[in-house]
């Protein structure tokens, strides 16, 4: 009777031979077949519906924005439709209310606390609006772009919902990447096509007036804060140890290149970089890359000095300008008070400090302190500080903080103290966690913290909020962290959060990828 079964003692010959066990395909997740790799479940095909387009067409068209901001500064904020007196940053809010109206369930904070405070700040801000809009009509809504831009950080907390966190997550990423060579590459360019005096060199847009190389140079430094803290920690990334030091190499002298122009913009880089840094547990991981990078900056820096290297820009763009700026910040001011150009140091600094003096005493006199003056009122008119420009034309204190407390009095700067005192403490926690279990995360928070100090510095000697360019990165980074607090629910102990099974089933479209909102 033939053998039903195979033992070890039965030969094994050319008829009996036993077929080697196939290797198994790999699921979707691991890293082979092997079962090294922990399986990710794979998702079920889906079609792409009308809400997938509506979301895939605000987010690029945002993703575009941000582009913009960044790369151009006031030469893009001031694009409007001729005739009009609507800017390109007020008509792209227009289909994110679209897209609020039509899928209303995804935006929401999700018992998110900073969200929460959010909306409280937002609320009153509101309720001020309606109390001065009947009276300021386009002067109020101009005057609360210091608030209204949030909507960018419900839009990204929205589409960290809908997509999956972990997908949102690594789309932020991917975007962050296709940013930094641009503007690394673009930032000398920006700050050598300032001249003194405000003017600019350049081709004019159409129906602006004003030159398409038209950039603060202090808006610059929180992104290259985002560029050095990138390079420096993530080391996750993908990039080469060696690619990693010359983009940190390099962020840091454009930083230099913009501290020569503005000492807002240098302090803001250095004390966002610093607290980036020291937000996250066992630092002794990043100090190689320090070590390189600074090195070579330092001697970078000691060469042009030796040579004295000087560039015309709206401050000589050289090592002694850098030098002379910073001794200023500690009071000790080395340039030529009677060189009619450069010795400005001292004076912006005092004009600056009467300014400030001004705003609070006659908000206490005015007894607006409590409420604010609302939106709409010139304070430069109110608080009789507008001739001190010589045009008439400064509507706000030149402190962004200073205009919450001048617009919603001390209940909006409470809020506004609270709101981001709020968001970084949950960060920081996030930052310090031993039991997240991807790093990445860990390194996105501290990032967006040393961004967002980077920020408010930089708001601290400017009117930065006011306007778009610098407003909507801030209410983007707000949604970024409050996207991690998201992420941060649901990451478990897995190999990693690229997993293809995670990834959103996106058409071909190579603008929807390239800005990183599609699969890599």
């Amino acid at each position: 009777m033939a053998a039903t079964t195979l033992d070890a003692a039965t030969p094994v010959g050319p008829a009996t031979a036993v077929e080697p066990p196939r290797r198994r395909a790999p699921v979707r997740g691991e890293r082979n077949g092997d079962g090294d790799g922990r399986p990710v479940a794979p998702q079920p095909r889906r079609s792409i519906t009308a809400a997938d387009r509506r979301w895939r067409a605000v987010m690029t068209l945002w993703a575009v924005m941000l582009y913009g901001y960044a790369l151009f500064d006031k030469g893009f904020a001031y694009l409007h439709i001729p005739g009009t007196p609507l800017f390109i940053g007020e008509l792209a809010l227009v289909p994110v209310a679209v897209l609020v109206a039509v899928d209303t369930r995804w935006f929401h904070g999700h018992r998110l606390l900073p969200f929460a405070v959010l909306g409280a700040y937002c609320t009153w801000a509101l309720v001020r609006l309606a109390e001065s809009l009947p009276t300021y009509r386009l002067d109020a809504l101009r005057d609360s772009a210091m608030w209204y831009y949030a909507a960018v950080a419900a839009l990204v907390v929205a589409w960290f919902h809908r997509s999956g966190p972990a997908v949102a997550f690594e789309a932020c990423i991917r975007f962050a990447e296709r940013l930094m060579v641009p503007l690394l590459l673009w930032s000398p360019v920006a700050v050598l096509a300032e001249r003194a005096g405000g003017t600019t060199v350049g081709p004019v847009l159409p129906f602006t007036g004003i030159s398409v190389l038209t950039h603060k140079p202090s808006n610059l430094a929180p992104l290259l804060t985002l560029i050095a803290l990138y390079a420096w920690h993530d080391e996750h990334s993908g990039f080469s140890h060696r690619r990693r030091v010359v983009l940190f190499t390099w962020a840091l002298i454009d930083i230099a290149a913009v501290g020569t122009q503005t000492r807002g913009g240098f302090l803001a880089a250095l004390f966002g970089m610093t607290v980036g840094t020291l937000v996250l547990p066992r630092r002794q991981r990043v100090r190689s890359i320090a070590r390189r990078g600074i090195a070579i900056c330092l001697a970078f820096f000691v060469v042009a000095f030796a040579l004295d290297l000087k560039v015309s820009a709206g401050r000589d763009l050289g090592v002694r300008q850098l030098t002379n700026n910073t001794l200023s910040v500690v009071g000790l001011n080395a340039e030529d008070r009677n060189d009619p150009v450069r010795g400005t140091l001292e004076g912006n600094a005092e004009w600056r400090e009467r300014l400030w003096a001004a705003v609070i005493s006659k908000t206490f006199l005015h007894e607006h302190e409590v409420s604010g003056w609302g939106f709409g009122p010139n304070l430069g008119d109110e608080l009789g500080f507008e001739n001190q420009l010589g045009d008439g034309s400064l509507r706000s204190p030149h402190n962004s903080h200073l205009s919450v407390f001048g617009r919603l009095g001390a209940i909006g700067l409470v809020l506004w103290l609270t709101l981001w005192g709020v968001w970084a403490m949950s960060l920081a926690a996030l930052a310090r966690r031993r039991d997240c279990s991807d790093d990445r995360v860990r390194v996105a928070a501290a990032i967006l913290i040393g961004m967002m100090v980077s920020l408010h510095i930089n708001a601290y000697f400017d009117p930065a909020y006011e306007s778009p360019q610098a407003g909507a990165w801030l209410w983007a980074v707000f949604g970024a962290g409050c996207g991690l607090l998201l992420l941060r629910r649901e990451v478990v102990p897995a190999p990693s959060l690229t997993a293809y099974a995670l990834r959103p089933r996106w058409p071909s479209n190579r603008l929807v990828r390239w800005f990183g909102l599609g699969p890599a």
